[in-house]
């Protein structure tokens, strides 16, 4: 995977991540200063107590939250910016130079299409030409060429990944008033950017 693609997609991961923490981190004072005002308070001041403390946790989860909304967003536009960059770059005279003499051949050997399609697998546009030309001449070859999904399957794959990562943040950790063992519900986090991605890093 290339250097900044590998750097993009990290991207994508890195505020989620801190998002959550930061969300526990505030979930966790929350409980902690429930249980301890159960044990110490009674009555309104034990109503005032736990209140305030709910509104700290949903103050602290919101500004975490908005703070992940803008960095999302940005990091998957600039993902999907680079995509888009790859997508419609055009081949160098080299690949033009391979595609335009294959395209004249008559036979193609496994070599062949093996060489020519390592000498121009950074080109998507290349490829994907070169899979076009093969597939007529000899089909039986297209399978040492890299199948490259179209540009609009890409883009497709990239807005649900961002839409599903984010609605899972947005489920993290929310949970009524008084709830203290929301931790321990595998529910409240439904896309787990420490499992479940690499599908998407492999697209």
């Amino acid at each position: 995977m290339p250097n900044e693609l590998n750097s993009l997609l990290q991207d994508t991961y890195f505020y989620q991540a801190i998002t959550r923490d930061k969300i526990k981190d505030a979930y966790e004072r929350y409980c902690n200063g429930y249980e301890k005002a159960l044990q110490g308070l009674k009555g309104q001041m034990l109503q005032d107590e736990t209140a305030k403390l709910w509104r700290n946790f949903q103050d602290a989860r919101d500004n975490a939250l908005n703070v992940f909304d803008r960095e999302h967003e940005r990091a998957f536009d600039n993902l999907a910016k680079y995509l888009t960059e790859e997508y419609t770059k055009a081949p160098n005279t080299a690949v033009n130079n391979t595609l335009t003499a294959f395209s004249m051949r008559s036979s193609l050997s496994k070599g062949d299409v093996e060489a020519a399609a390592l000498s121009m697998s950074g080109s998507l546009m290349g490829l994907s030409t070169l899979r076009d030309i093969v597939s007529r001449i000899a089909p039986n070859c297209t399978a040492f060429i890299p199948l490259v999904p179209s540009f609009s399957e890409v883009l497709q794959l990239v807005e649900n990944q961002k839409n599903a990562r984010s609605d899972s943040m947005h489920n993290y950790l929310k949970v009524a008033p008084g709830k203290i063992d929301g931790l321990g519900e595998i529910n409240n986090y439904l896309f787990d950017p420490e499992s479940g991605l690499q599908s998407f890093s492999d697209a």
